[in-house]
């Protein structure tokens, strides 16, 4: 069980974040000017690096034993434009764990030594340091640190590391086993004395300026490209191009717990916050406040953020491999022990979601207690709004390092470091089905600002796809059903179903059709509906609900035969 630290210790949310869009830009919707919206952040988001500079700023450190950790490292330089030289093979062992010592001997000193002989980290005595020797890191180029599949993942706890002044620790943080990333985190500070017991305070915790997150602070920025195994690893590389070049676009997903007091309350409230700002950004956002976790049935359909806690071991759609993650999606479950073991894609949390199509996560090696965790809503905040990489943006999210953490994913990854309006333009201008996002967007975003929905109707009915876009027009059903207009919003969702929605997006738009068409006395239909998602999504998780609505509808249509049919199915489902 995760246990949660005091107030005093209270992880911090940055609410500046979330601004709406300024209301002269309704205006400029109404005038059709929609390409004055900005997409990619409500903030002004920093100038996208040269790729050639930021390549030059990244370190890739593979295992020499396992070819195909030179080769991801290889394919990562190529891709990201890492001069050859920072490439660095150590012999390793292969396994994920590792002692103390083999993580000086065999990582820490030989990274240090081939970023020095490169200069790419350089010393000098500090400042009135003649008896202690202390030496300080001056100005480098050196930002991030990427570890490539075979790399080992954690460092063993060492008894017989002894530190005097860990007493004056609490208890449960008197603990010197961290994570190899966390651990490399701190390597500008490694010839500072620090104690190894406990966690230390990141000096790069919530910032806000993407300056604050250099060596010459104490940190760099350190991810891994890793998962089940290597192919999956690449992949992590691939789709973050994908998303970077078309932009990140799909739906977010918040499973919250509905806890209002007690210690556990603040987790909660931190992904109610997260809720808030992909809301607030204009994705459409589900946000669950049920104690249980997503149920295997739960339509999960694309995908491109999910947060969610608090179960030990990967499960409902994501055990059933029903989730339909979009290329770049940042997938995230809070648990005490997420990557327990990492190169598994049936075990805990980190390894099935990078296997089932995540892009990029985070998450725990050990026990790191919740103010060891990432505060999400500071990274989604840094990522989505302050057009931070995905390195940034969790290295602000820690508050602690030489802890349990660590960041699966191409550190580099910014999908949301373009002018947003020239990205929907081009979009449009390819027939790219992304634009349809893209419109949804707005939509949203012109919704939180009060806009009348005829308004918003008249954008989307507009757009040349619409009456082709299951995407678009499962939102016009959506802003129907919200100001009442159950018709209408029927005629909307039936057309949805007829342009080939996603198979969960199927299953969300049958699901949601049954009671409102029953409401409105068309049985009929609602039992044809459920009769072809049968067919059409044939590995849905809970066929026997569905067979017993099939039943009461059959019923009440006056076919006693086919009501007899269907409970007989329902009764056999139920046994298995």
């Amino acid at each position: 069980m995760l246990l949660l630290n005091s107030n005093k210790h209270r992880t911090r949310t940055d609410s500046t974040v979330v601004r709406l869009l300024n209301p002269s830009t309704r205006n400029l919707l109404i005038a059709g000017v929609v390409l004055a919206l900005g997409f990619c952040g409500l903030t002004q988001a920093a100038p996208m690096t040269a790729a050639g500079l930021l390549g030059k700023s990244v370190v890739i450190v593979y295992n020499k034993a396992l070819p195909e950790s030179k080769e991801l490292a290889e394919f990562y330089a190529e891709k990201r434009l890492v001069p050859r030289h920072q490439l660095l093979g150590l012999n390793l062992s292969k396994e994920e764990s590792i002692t103390r010592k083999e993580f000086n001997d065999e990582v820490q000193r030989p990274l240090l030594k081939f970023l020095e002989k490169n200069h790419l980290l350089s010393f000098k005595p500090a400042a009135n340091s003649k008896d202690s020797g202390e030496l300080v890191l001056i100005e480098t180029a050196l930002r991030y640190l990427v570890l490539c599949y075979g790399v080992p993942v954690k460092i063993r706890a060492e008894a017989t590391l002894v530190e005097p002044e860990a007493g004056s620790l609490p208890e449960l943080l008197q603990e010197n086993r961290a994570s190899v990333d966390s651990e490399l985190a701190l390597i500008p500070l490694i010839h500072k004395k620090r104690m190894l017991t406990g966690p230390f305070n990141n000096p790069a915790y919530a910032a806000t300026n993407t300056a604050q997150l250099h060596a010459t602070n104490g940190v760099i920025i350190v991810a891994r490209l890793d998962g089940p195994s290597a192919t999956v690893a690449k992949g992590l590389v691939e789709k973050a191009i994908i998303a970077e070049k078309d932009g990140l676009w799909g739906r977010a997903y918040i499973d919250a717990r509905g806890i209002t007091e007690g210690s556990y309350k603040q987790g909660d409230e931190m992904l109610k916050q997260c809720a808030n700002l992909t809301q607030n950004y204009g994705f459409d956002t589900y946000l669950d406040n049920q104690p249980q976790v997503f149920s295997a049935s739960f339509p999960l359909s694309h995908c491109a953020i999910y947060a969610g806690w608090y179960s030990g071991n990967y499960e409902g759609p994501f055990a059933a491999k029903r989730v339909e993650f979009v290329p770049g999606a940042f997938a995230y479950h809070l648990h005490s022990s997420s990557a327990y073991v990492l190169r598994t894609d049936h075990e805990y949390w980190v390894g099935p979601l990078l296997a089932r199509g995540a892009t990029a996560t985070m998450g725990c090696t050990e026990e790191p207690y919740l103010a060891g965790t990432p505060d999400l809503s500071v990274f989604l905040g840094r990522w989505i709004y302050g057009g931070f990489t995905l390195g940034e943006a969790a290295l602000a999210s820690q508050a602690w390092l030489s802890w349990q953490i660590i960041v699966v994913g191409d550190p580099l990854y910014r999908p949301f470091g373009q002018n947003g309006p020239q990205l929907h333009e081009r979009l449009l201008a390819e027939k790219n089905s992304k634009a349809d996002w893209a419109n949804v967007l707005v939509a949203n975003r012109t919704k939180l600002m009060k806009t009348p929905l005829e308004e918003i109707r008249g954008f989307l009915t507009n757009q040349a796809a619409y009456h082709k876009s299951a995407v678009m027009l499962e939102k016009m059903g959506d802003l129907e059903f919200e100001v009442g207009k159950k018709l209408e919003a029927v005629g909307s969702y039936l057309k949805a179903l007829k342009q080939g929605p996603s198979p969960q997006q199927c299953v969300r738009l049958t699901l949601g059709l049954v009671p409102l068409l029953n409401e409105l006395r068309r049985e009929k239909e609602s039992y044809q509906l459920l009769q072809e998602m049968l067919t059409t999504v044939p590995d849905y998780a809970d066929f026997n609900s569905i067979y017993r609505q099939l039943s009461e509808l059959a019923t009440q249509l006056k076919q006693p035969e086919q009501a007899e049919k269907w409970k007989s199915l329902a009764t056999q489902a139920g046994k298995l």
